[in-house]
């Protein structure tokens, strides 16, 4: 029963980091006056970081030594985890924005697939001890943000990479899924 409440507290409290990420982001948003810099450089930096604190804190307390959380040993639980941190942030930044329709509901996506590929990389990481591969995921969200919000203007063009992001995102769990579970045969093979 210890271990449930215990996994409960700490994905709530991971879950929970994104409102004041949320806040935090438009504050710092609010220190950059030029819009193209904000829009193409700054915002995607800081909310992919901000994003995945939560989750950021969770390795760094698994790595010194909570370990009741077994389902943390799985690369997609980090994925998956990010991904709905990144929805969780698109939500409170739509509420900020006043919308939820159209390329606003897209933007939930592109936030959940760069959060979940930054829970990969804090995943390989902390657990696999790739940094290189960790560094490598959070450039990727921060490209990808980045050409969101530089594809902006362009709308169909934006409609088109948010499907083509909800797509991939949605795709990505079921092979880390079947990932998991081929190397934890192969590890139970090896016993």
């Amino acid at each position: 029963m210890k271990e449930e409440v215990l996994n409960l507290l700490v994905l709530s409290a991971v879950l929970v980091a994104v409102l004041p990420a949320s806040l935090l982001a438009a504050e710092i948003h609010s220190l950059f006056p030029d819009a193209l810099v904000r829009q193409r450089v700054e915002a995607p930096l800081v909310e992919e970081f901000l994003k995945v604190l939560g989750l950021l804190m969770l390795a760094l307390a698994y790595r010194r030594g909570v370990r009741k959380m077994p389902w943390l040993e799985a690369e997609g639980s980090w994925y998956a985890l990010g991904y709905v941190c990144g929805l969780l942030f698109g939500v409170v930044e739509n509420f900020g924005y006043g919308e939820f329709g159209g390329l606003r509901f897209l933007a939930l996506f592109s936030h959940a697939l760069g959060s979940g590929l930054v829970g990969l990389g804090l995943y390989w990481g902390f657990f696999r001890r790739r940094g290189g591969w960790g560094i490598l995921a959070y450039s990727a969200a921060v490209l990808l943000h980045s050409l969101w919000n530089t594809a902006s203007p362009f709308p169909f063009r934006l409609e088109v990479q948010g499907l083509c992001e909800l797509m991939l995102g949605l795709l990505v769990f079921p092979f880390l899924l079947a990932r998991s579970s081929r190397q934890d045969k192969t590890s139970a093979d090896k016993k």
